[in-house]
């Protein structure tokens, strides 16, 4: 979808919206400066960039809201130059689930928190000038000179990441070894872990005043969302029943949109992840010239990347099998793609 689809959809004002909303987070941060042309340094490469438009879901799949993204090429980027570290941690799906475990078992609050155009806080070091988008902040005659670091940028993600680490630290919260993305805070009988996944974070806690006061001094440094009690992160609902002591974790409807997206949606289910005595080998790789450019059509890796998430995510039954369609990724034959499916 580009600008002009967006406009004539027929949920035109929510996208407009969604624009409004994207240029007012630009301008209140002072992403870029707008330079003329003819200011610019004698050769130098303009950076281009695009719109994204994406549609959020919830929990069942249901539209939730419409957002939209200015985003820079950064594949166009010249390492040295226009950046340099890149490296930015996310925290491990293992860390959800022992928080999560940790949360039933000692009866914690599970709370989420969602960092409003979280790589934008963030100012770049380096000198990177850009083209303008179309409808977008834009004027004749005028090129971006990037004040903050903007999505797409190769930078952003440890530019935020510092920023963020930075944060949780003078406040007092310390960064697991094991899991860097995983802040801790543990004074005076209050306990609090705070796994954070780029702009978006689960809370877990004991304490619902200092989570107050965290809310709170984390709105000095950032535009945040208070999400309520947890139901719904990255792609896995859930349900923290507190009578029961126990927490639930599925991902149905995840599950459901892969079927969908690989045109699986009427398939018979079976009873094992994977035929008993079922032997896949590189004998049943492409063959022939025709072979291979038959199985660079088939999206097999997209399927092996997606099962492998559930895998690691929900469902450890399916972990063995999937491993082992995994490494046919390269290689792949029409045997492997009828064993993914």
């Amino acid at each position: 979808m580009n600008l002009k689809d967006a406009l004539s959809h027929p949920d035109a004002n929510e996208w407009r919206a969604s624009i409004e909303e994207e240029c007012t987070a630009l301008t209140k941060k002072e992403v870029f400066k707008s330079l003329r042309i003819s200011d610019l340094p004698k050769g130098t490469k303009l950076l281009q960039g695009k719109l994204v438009f994406k549609q959020k879901l919830d929990a069942q799949g249901k539209p939730e809201r419409k957002k939209m993204r200015c985003v820079a090429q950064g594949f166009r980027q010249i390492p040295g130059i226009n950046y340099h570290d890149t490296y930015s941690p996310v925290t491990k799906i293992s860390s959800i689930h022992l928080i999560c475990a940790i949360a039933a078992a000692y009866n914690l609050e599970l709370e989420q928190l969602d960092v409003k155009t979280a790589y934008l806080n963030g100012h770049l070091d380096e000198t990177i000038y850009m083209a303008p988008l179309d409808g977008i902040c834009s004027s004749p005659d005028k090129v971006w000179l990037l004040l903050c670091a903007l999505y797409g940028l190769k930078q952003s993600g440890k530019i935020w990441n510092d920023l963020i680490d930075k944060t949780f630290c003078d406040l007092d919260f310390k960064p697991c070894t094991g899991d860097p993305c995983v802040y801790v805070y543990n004074k005076d009988r209050t306990i609090m872990f705070i796994p954070l996944y780029v702009d978006n974070s689960l809370c877990a806690h004991n304490n619902p005043t200092f989570f107050q006061h965290i809310i709170s001094e984390l709105k000095k440094h950032f535009e945040m969302s208070y999400l309520g009690p947890t139901h719904f992160m990255l792609g896995i609902e859930i349900i923290w029943d507190q009578k029961k002591g126990m927490i639930t974790l599925n991902q149905q409807q995840y599950i459901l949109d892969m079927l969908e997206k690989y045109g699986m949606s009427n398939c018979h289910t079976c009873p094992t992840p994977m035929t008993p005595k079922m032997e896949l080998t590189t004998a049943q790789s492409p063959q022939t010239d025709a072979e291979c450019t038959e199985a660079k059509t088939i999206p097999y890796q997209n399927v092996t990347g997606s099962l492998l998430y559930a895998a690691m995510a929900t469902r450890p039954d399916i972990a063995f099998a999937v491993g082992v369609l995994c490494r046919f990724d390269s290689n792949h034959g029409q045997t492997h793609w009828t064993t993914a499916k």
